[in-house]
């Protein structure tokens, strides 16, 4: 074989195989670089995720050069324009049942971290979902109100009603998802209350369970049900065993 075919064969493997490339480079004592395709793991399901992964990069390299720090951060952005602000319409979540549209706010907070509970509809005071959360600067606690509102308007009697909850539980905060209209006095109205419209819950859902968590929800739906006739059999077995055995005559 004639050394410009030899030549030919071995760019050939190496441009359809970045680690070969990395070898030749080590090899032939020139820069080598390991690169950052692994962040493509994050992809399309966890994009929030890749993108602190490339911050942490960058932090964890201080000595990287200034065009491959550029270059990391215009991935990050891409990232962010392309994944994360990708915009769902509202009219499919506006089809859910309240129901379903808790489980997902719940599936959500899983995802960004935290310990949940979803109380079925009681009056309870306004909170669907409890979610904990340990920090290095101690535990959070948050209860999380979930309004799916199509044309109805949200009052400030919702926010009170978090509000007081929050007070008689002495709980960190509380957060209140609306799918309708929110005016600017209702967000301002209690500091530990955050109010997230639609455009803003569309962003945490997209950067936290990608953004076709719309063509996912069935599975996240039957997951919960499955989770919730499982707690039923746990929770009806642990009470017979609670149960003393009756005394015969």
């Amino acid at each position: 074989m004639s050394q410009a075919n030899s030549e030919s064969n071995t760019n050939t493997i190496i441009g359809n195989n970045p680690k070969i490339e990395l070898y030749h480079r080590i090899e032939n004592r020139q820069e080598a670089w390991e690169g950052l395709t692994w962040i493509l793991e994050f992809l399309p399901y966890r994009p929030y995720k890749a993108i602190i992964a490339l911050e942490n990069y960058i932090i964890s390299e201080p000595s990287i050069p200034d065009d491959r720090n550029t270059g990391i951060e215009q991935c990050a952005e891409i990232i962010m324009e392309k994944f994360i602000y990708f915009e769902n319409p509202l009219e499919k979540l506006a089809k859910l049942k309240p129901t379903e549209f808790e489980w997902l706010i719940e599936e959500l907070y899983r995802r960004m971290g935290y310990q949940t509970a979803w109380t079925p509809a009681t009056r309870d005071g306004g909170k669907d979902i409890m979610a904990s959360i340990k920090r290095p600067d101690g535990n959070e606690k948050v209860y999380v109100e979930c309004k799916l509102y199509r044309t109805t308007k949200l009052t400030i009697n919702d926010v009170r009603s978090l509000g007081f909850t929050i007070i008689n539980d002495k709980v960190n905060r509380g957060v209140i998802f609306c799918t309708g209209y929110v005016n600017d006095k209702l967000r301002n109205y209690d500091e530990r209350i955050q109010i997230w419209s639609y455009e803003a819950l569309n962003v945490l859902l997209n950067a936290h369970l990608g953004m076709n968590w719309v063509e996912r929800l069935d599975i996240i739906f039957e997951n919960k049900k499955r989770e919730i006739e499982f707690q039923q059999v746990g929770g009806n077995f642990d009470n017979k065993k609670k149960k003393s055995p009756q005394k015969t005559k």
